[in-house]
């Protein structure tokens, strides 16, 4: 007959909503990248100023987002790092559009209002072919539908047709 050994104990758990290590998103962690998003500086190299990857970073975001403590102060202190940067920048903007150089205003005073009314104030790029006249392009078709096959069909059955072949083309079949 064999030995059997006793069953093991249960483990007590220290707390039942901690698992693993501690997590790296310390008071210090957030200072840090705190610190950098309000000298200008951006998401992704605030990430070593805390000592953790880009990615680590973004996930402790999505977490906050969630209402995930502590990644809930972290993103509460980021968007307001951020928001104070902003202010500070357009503090600056519209102090230089204000300007006494007409330059200097204008030029700052054109680059706010295409930014804060894109759709009236945004620089529009046209492109046109030769003499002002419509661009030509052209698309080489393989024949996969003849013209006659094509003058055959009804609206519909030809819109059914090009989808098809898109799904195939998208498919690489």
């Amino acid at each position: 007959m064999s030995a059997r050994k006793p069953p093991a104990k249960p483990r007590k758990r220290i707390s039942s909503t901690r698992k693993g290590r501690p997590s790296l998103c310390t008071p210090v962690a957030i200072d840090a990248i705190v610190a950098h998003l309000a000298s200008g500086g951006g998401l992704r190299s605030a990430a070593p100023a805390a000592g953790v990857s880009v990615g680590c970073l973004c996930e402790w975001m999505a977490r906050g987002r969630a209402g995930e403590a502590p990644y809930d102060e972290l993103v509460r202190r980021v968007e307001g790092a951020r928001g104070a940067v902003v202010e500070e920048m357009r503090g600056i903007v519209i102090g230089l559009a204000r300007s006494d150089d007409p330059h200097v205003a204008g030029t700052n005073a054109r680059w706010l209002l295409e930014r804060l009314d894109p759709d009236h104030y945004g620089r529009r790029q046209e492109i046109s072919g030769p003499k002002g006249g419509p661009v030509q392009v052209e698309a080489k078709v393989s024949a996969l539908l003849s013209d006659d096959a094509v003058a055959e069909m009804d609206g519909e059955k030809l819109a059914d047709t090009l989808a098809g072949l898109a799904t195939k083309t998208r498919e690489g079949t």
